[in-house]
């Protein structure tokens, strides 16, 4: 079964420690709120790239979660 990842928008400050460490998987957008880290369209299915792991654990807010497909 695949993992897909979500970054929670409400929970993102835009720290940008994802998208530097996964530039691929995360990319930062300016949002009303501020910047905010999306995935990038088509890697929904990133989970079990040991970079985006890495990302996951570097989140400060937790705001990237891994949801069963």
């Amino acid at each position: 079964m695949t993992k897909k990842i979500v970054v929670d928008e409400n929970e993102c400050i835009g720290c940008r420690a994802c998208a530097i460490i996964a530039d691929d998987v995360f990319e930062i957008r300016e949002t009303e709120e501020g910047p905010k880290s999306f995935v990038v369209d088509g890697k929904e299915n990133a989970g079990e790239d040991s970079r985006v792991q890495d990302a996951i654990k570097s989140c400060p807010t937790a705001a990237i979660l891994e949801e069963e497909n």
